[in-house]
């Protein structure tokens, strides 16, 4: 229910017809007046502010002339919901893949796609991040993934976060280890859904995290804790049943993955509800399916044959015992099937710290 400010009896009764009836009113633009309070500074159409107005002119003239508290005397909670009702309209005028002044494109089951959950694109201008998710969105179909057989269930339901890592307090994590695959749901109704998973390797490992997801999804590869600081030193994108992946190659320790809504523009902070039984199904669904695999580092220093960092007698002495044929030993690094002076010249011009 709508909280009703102070203002004109004519203000109450609008907004309690519109949040009783959920009414969805529209109306044609060129009736709209030209409101001294409608200028650029005033604030946004979509925020209460404290000042009569909003910045968009043609939303703030349409607001207006339904309701003139908006104008006269304040843009308040009403004022808001009246800009989301009425200004927020597909289709717009350009085109969708092409960045305007305007709000809204030509294209209504693309425009409101995109509005769903970006709703920056209807409200302010169709600028080039909303052609770029249109691309994204609108020309890939939406698709229905099925949980492999021997996939982990995430073990919270889609209108839960029992995993949520560090966005919880206390933090809470799924364990995931090397070669599993869970399947598990992510949203975004209001603010969105993350899901962590989180790993132990105790020696150097090249983790591989890998998502395929029904609805436009990020992933982050993250070290650090919780309590210090995090840190995403990977991330990547996908959508559409597509394969999206990121690896990171670390020391022993502790690292977290993380699945959650968003496309490479924004983070998606809402239109992707989990579905309701006897509700109206999403656009996007909310299952992923997510693999870590995990494999060696690959070896920036040959020449350190005991993976000590430095390259010094230890290593020299290991080389001599390997001399002679010995194709795949890792003494052999010109790669020629035998341990030879070639190899001992190498080892010599890596003298030193590893890089």
């Amino acid at each position: 229910m709508i909280a009703l400010g102070q203002g004109s009896k004519r203000h109450i009764l609008l907004a309690a017809i519109t949040a009783s009836a959920g009414l969805f009113i529209t109306i044609d633009a060129s009736f709209a007046g030209d409101n001294p309070a409608c200028n650029p500074k005033a604030g946004t159409c979509y925020e209460i502010n404290k000042t009569p107005g909003c910045a968009i002119a043609v939303c703030c003239n349409i607001v207006c002339d339904v309701d003139s508290f908006c104008c006269d005397v304040e843009w308040d909670l009403i004022c808001v919901d009246f800009a989301v009702d009425l200004c927020a309209t597909c289709p717009g005028k350009g085109s969708c893949f092409e960045d305007g002044d305007t709000p809204s494109c030509d294209d209504a089951a693309c425009c409101e796609i995109v509005c769903t959950i970006d709703a920056f694109c209807c409200h302010t201008v169709w600028d080039l991040i909303c052609v770029g998710e249109a691309e994204l969105l609108c020309l890939n179909e939406p698709c229905d993934l099925k949980c492999p057989a021997g996939a982990i269930p995430e073990f919270d339901l889609c209108d839960e976060d029992t995993n949520g890592g560090c966005n919880l307090d206390p933090p809470q994590f799924t364990t995931i280890n090397c070669g599993e695959t869970y399947c598990g749901t992510s949203s975004a109704d209001g603010n969105r859904d993350t899901d962590w998973y989180e790993i132990t390797v105790n020696q150097p490992s090249n983790l591989i995290w890998s998502v395929t997801s029904e609805f436009p999804s990020a992933l982050f590869g993250i070290i650090g804790d919780c309590e210090f600081g995090f840190q995403v030193v990977a991330s990547a994108n996908g959508f559409g049943c597509n394969a999206a992946s990121l690896q990171m190659c670390v020391e022993p320790g502790t690292y977290y993955f993380v699945v959650t809504t968003g496309t490479e523009f924004r983070a998606i902070l809402d239109g992707i509800p989990c579905p309701k039984k006897g509700g109206e199904i999403p656009v996007f669904g909310n299952t992923y399916i997510a693999t870590l695999d995990c494999e060696g580092c690959a070896n920036d220093c040959p020449a350190d044959l005991d993976g000590d960092g430095i390259v010094s007698t230890v290593d020299l002495l290991i080389l001599f015992s390997a001399w002679g044929p010995n194709p795949g030993n890792p003494a052999d690094l010109d790669g020629s099937g035998e341990v030879g002076t070639a190899d001992l010249l190498i080892l010599f011009a890596n003298w030193g710290p590893c890089p």
